[in-house]
């Protein structure tokens, strides 16, 4: 028992040590910034020491574009900056650190679309153990652009469609900045909510004028409910603000049935089949409805409505009479 117990002191104390020399950095999470002469990005990274760390360096760089690594925009010793960035150099200033503000400040000016991307703020220390280490923290920078109205079309362009028809739905817009998206969606003349057909997964980034393009097509297969619905796309991305840009097209009719006219229903006559056509007899002068007419006979029932036509006029009348025979 003796022996281990220097052991197990010793395993303790190397772990408070190690515990009591955890230097922290910290660096705002997001920043979303506009373009212009008049906008700014300020990159601030803190650093909060434990007793007996000697800070030695700080950096500030920036994930490459098409590759997975970062390169170095700027340097920061006690009271000084070193630029590694000859563009960064002409459009920012910078606040280097000392012992009364563990802060490595980078303002830049100018906003461009180059801007936007991911940071990362390295320091570098030596504990109180005189063992050199670094830690780091990320940021990342989104540069907000406005997204534009939305191209829209629908093919055919009828106005008038059969049901079952299918329809091209195709949407295209300047979704802009960041996580800019197309929706396609359809509504009733009678209601406000917006049902919602698909959204566009993808977009192809123009980084010359800051600007993210999406595209969407549909083949919808229109049914008798979308009597009366109109279609649409709206274009927004994080920041858009409700309402977002959007173009509409509508709406459209359906057919869903044959329209027929007929001069007399007589004896020997049978229509067959029959599904929401207008037929009229001879009754009192009101309208009322009939689900169907078989082979022979007339029967009261609901969900169509029948007309007579005699005598080359049109009149609507309440009933059928039961004993009509065709």
């Amino acid at each position: 028992m003796n022996d281990r117990l220097p052991v197990m002191i010793c395993i303790f104390f190397f772990v408070f040590e190690e515990g009591t020399n955890a230097l922290t950095v910290t660096s705002p999470t997001e920043i979303n910034a506009s373009l212009g002469s008049g906008s700014t990005i300020v990159l601030n990274c803190s650093v909060e020491k434990e007793t007996g760390d000697h800070v030695t360096q700080i950096s500030w760089m920036k994930k490459n574009e098409t590759r997975n690594e970062y390169r170095k925009i700027v340097s920061y010793y006690q009271s000084v900056a070193l630029y590694h960035d000859p563009d960064m150099k002409n459009r920012s200033n910078s606040i280097s650190f000392d012992d009364s503000s563990p802060s490595a400040i980078l303002n830049i000016s100018e906003v461009q679309c180059k801007d936007d991307g991911r940071y990362q703020c390295i320091v570098g220390y030596i504990n109180s153990n005189g063992i050199g280490a670094d830690t780091r923290t990320e940021t990342s920078v989104y540069i907000q652009v406005m997204a534009d109205i939305p191209e829209f079309t629908i093919q055919p362009a009828n106005t008038t469609l059969e049901k079952y028809s299918a329809v091209i739905l195709s949407c295209s817009a300047n979704v802009g900045r960041p996580g800019g998206i197309v929706t396609i969606w359809k509504q009733s003349h009678i209601s406000d909510e917006r049902i919602q057909l698909g959204n566009s997964s993808s977009s192809v980034t123009d980084t010359g004028n800051c600007s993210d393009y999406a595209n969407l097509l549909i083949t919808y297969n229109l049914s008798r409910s979308d009597d009366g619905f109109s279609f649409g796309c709206t274009s927004k991305n994080k920041h858009t603000n409700d309402p977002a840009p959007s173009k509409e097209e509508g709406p459209r009719t359906i057919l869903y049935g044959e329209d027929r006219s007929y001069e007399t229903l007589s004896s020997g006559t049978t229509p067959r089949n029959l599904e929401e056509r207008n037929y009229e007899s001879l009754s009192n002068g009101m309208t009322d409805t009939y689900s169907s007419i078989d082979e022979r006979d007339l029967r009261v029932g609901e969900g169509a409505q029948y007309e007579y036509l005699g005598s080359g006029e049109t009149h609507t009348y309440s009933s059928i009479q039961p004993t009509v025979s065709m």
